[in-house]
């Protein structure tokens, strides 16, 4: 009598298909992972130009949404003549800071408080001065805005991941254009002692640790007038 053998998979030949199927499998889910992180950094680093240069959009179209502020003069208006909706001062620009360690942007809406017309200079930055320029009071934080750097990443200035320092202002020159204003320096924390900063600011976004590609650089141009301030610069050593 003839026996019959039947065909199949030892347990060894099994074991081995499993633990390379397994190999396979983590590679394949640390790719994607990979993939995942690179995509989220990404859009930190996008996120992070996309919030600066919004900011020149506020400056163009102001929003106020407290119109009682006191200014010691009336732009364009005569008393008993005042306009419902109209404002004893003038937004001309925004203020934005690096804060939290360099993870969270702030900005504020900047108050001139003299007359912007019959105000003048001898040249943009002295006319500035001269426009008692302010953040306003604390009851004015309606039109403060703010954004955190997304999927926990963080920002510092290129060569010096210590310094997290970064105070911006954008203003519109009365009679002329935007300019942006720009300093590193930690007591260049107000509106004045920002006013006069003439150089490019490179700024390195932080993965902190999620991805281990080099890192982008967004660099602010001196006295940028429009969005394009704000260049997306990529890879850099400088970083």
């Amino acid at each position: 009598m003839n026996q019959l053998r039947s065909s199949g998979f030892t347990i060894i030949e099994v074991t081995l298909f499993l633990a390379i199927s397994g190999l396979l499998l983590i590679g394949v889910m640390a790719a994607i992972n990979t993939n995942i992180n690179q995509q989220r950094y990404m859009d930190a680093v996008r996120s992070f130009q996309d919030y600066l240069q919004g900011q020149y959009n506020l400056v163009d179209n102001v929003r106020n949404n407290r119109p009682d502020y006191a200014c010691d003069a009336v732009k364009g208006m005569q008393a008993g003549t005042d306009v419902r909706g109209t404002t004893n001062c003038t937004i001309i620009g925004r203020f934005v800071s690096l804060e939290d360690n360099g993870k969270t942007l702030k900005s504020r809406p900047i108050y001139a408080t003299k007359d912007i017309v019959t105000t003048s200079g001898n040249n943009d930055e002295d006319l500035l001065n001269k426009l008692g320029l302010t953040l306003g009071s604390p009851s004015l934080s309606q039109d403060d805005d703010e954004s955190t750097v997304s999927w926990g990443a963080n920002a510092y200035i290129a060569g010096n991941p210590n310094n997290k320092n970064l105070h911006m202002v954008i203003v519109r020159i009365p009679n002329s254009t935007v300019r942006t204003y720009a300093s590193t320096d930690s007591t260049a924390n107000t509106i004045s002692k920002v006013i006069g900063s003439s150089s490019d600011i490179n700024l390195c976004i932080n993965p902190d640790g999620m991805v281990t590609t080099p890192k982008q650089m967004i660099t602010i141009r001196k006295d940028g007038s429009n969005a394009n301030a704000i260049q997306f610069v990529g890879d850099s050593s400088a970083c």
